[in-house]
């Protein structure tokens, strides 16, 4: 946030220091995605509307009802527009449609209209003026179609709440490299998964570190040859297959019965959650909290509560779960967690790398894998007494040619094919 104010030339947010510290620096490249790309929601329209209406110009003035009332409307339809299309993907698929076209040019005229009118009524309260400041930033925003222009990825994301539109940046190394010189400073970078089998490399790359940067790997305070095992049954099917979720539960069954629950299921989607959920519920007699059915802390905080539970979660449990003790004896992860090909961030980056000559799954796709996976199974040992099995339902570890770096990335554990081989860690 600091470096898009100085950017933008708004000020600061940081106070002048001779050194940065990034903890869970992992995440600096998603976030910085978020900051120095564009953005455009249809709630960010809804809570515009809503705060004019509060207003007490909105009372008195017609011109402005009028206006919401159409902005509200060419909002409504834009959304019916994107009711056949996938939850996210590349505007050039939504540029596509000629319906969405067409809401897309009434909602901008609709706005700018909008704007216009809040121009005329902005001096009347300090609110107003917010308002229409906020107004023309978006209908700037709106007016540039979110073109893909050099250098930019345009893109959507479809929400049961309406829309979301979005540009990014084509490569966010260079523009992170360029922003560190807006410091004076020292920077040091700390994560738990800054490598990926035992290289910083990726990192460098992805936060456009200077190969000069002094690095050093620090060994876990845990002796995870004693504290875990991981469990690799190489009898399930390809995860692309429609049973491998089933077989998967299946697979963990002995697990779950010989830790008495106390277990976090993993998994890259909603649809082999919801499906691996049926089956619990339908199957075994566990206490279940599972993601989407209340907030993220009051599931974790449940977990904790009730011994013998067991804890379903996708891509956001992955990451910020410290469950010490023996509340958790095992984590069981359904499949390694590459990025979704047709993310259009992806296919953009992708198509980028290869004009350059490059390999964007062994270069990009492939250690973003990796740390993601070791922040999965870094949710089972917290604490030094610690102990317990990760289980990986994905047999590409085991037989495809990238499986190495995922096992040479993750902690120092025996590896195990068979159930009974793991069971004295869960006694």
């Amino acid at each position: 946030a600091d470096m898009a104010l100085k950017d933008e030339g708004f000020g600061q947010l940081l106070p002048t220091v001779d050194t940065i510290i990034v903890d869970e620096a992992h995440q600096m490249e998603d976030i910085a995605d978020n900051f120095f790309g564009e953005g455009f929601t249809a709630r960010q329209l809804q809570n515009l509307l809503a705060d004019v209406k509060n207003e007490e110009a909105y009372k008195d003035t017609a011109s402005l009802v009028q206006s919401d009332e159409a902005l509200r409307a060419a909002v409504s339809e834009v959304s019916k527009s994107m009711r056949g299309f996938r939850e996210y993907g590349a505007m050039e698929k939504l540029r596509e449609s000629q319906e969405f076209v067409a809401a897309w040019e009434v909602l901008n005229k609709a706005l700018t209209h909008f704007s216009g009118v809040l121009e005329k009524q902005r001096e009347r309260s300090e609110a107003m003026l917010n308002c229409w400041e906020r107004a023309t930033a978006m209908a700037g925003m709106l007016s540039s179609g979110f073109s893909d222009d050099t250098g930019k990825i345009s893109w959507y994301q479809n929400t049961p709440g309406g829309f979301r539109i979005y540009t990014s940046p084509e490569e966010i190394a260079p523009v992170l490299h360029e922003k560190y010189s807006l410091y004076n400073a020292n920077w040091i970078y700390t994560s738990a998964t800054l490598t990926v089998a035992g290289k910083f490399d990726y990192i460098r790359k992805s936060l456009g570190i200077d190969d000069s940067a002094g690095t050093v790997m620090l060994d876990s305070p845990f002796d995870f040859d004693k504290q875990a095992a991981l469990y690799l049954p190489d009898f399930l099917p390809d995860p692309n297959s429609p049973d491998h979720t089933r077989e998967f539960v299946e697979a963990g069954y002995e697990l779950l019965e010989a830790a008495e629950g106390n277990a976090l299921f993993l998994f890259t989607s909603h649809r082999a959650l919801k499906e691996a959920a049926k089956q619990l519920k339908r199957e075994k007699n566990f206490p279940l909290f599972i993601q989407g059915d209340a907030p993220k802390v009051e599931l974790v905080r449940s977990f904790c509560n009730q011994p013998g539970s067991l804890l379903l979660g996708t891509m956001g449990f992955w990451e910020g779960l410290d469950l010490r003790g023996a509340g958790l004896r095992c984590v069981l992860i359904n499949r390694l967690p590459f990025a979704q090909p047709d993310d259009p961030l992806v296919q953009g980056r992708s198509r980028l790398a290869s004009e350059r000559g490059g390999d964007f799954f062994m270069e990009t796709t492939l250690p973003e894998a990796v740390v993601v996976l070791r922040q999965g199974v870094g949710r089972l040992i917290r604490d030094e007494s610690d102990k317990g099995v990760v289980m990986i339902g994905d047999t590409r570890i085991l037989n495809k040619f990238y499986g190495k770096v995922f096992l040479r990335s993750l902690p120092a554990m025996k590896r195990y094919a068979q159930f009974e081989e793991i069971r004295p860690y869960l006694q």
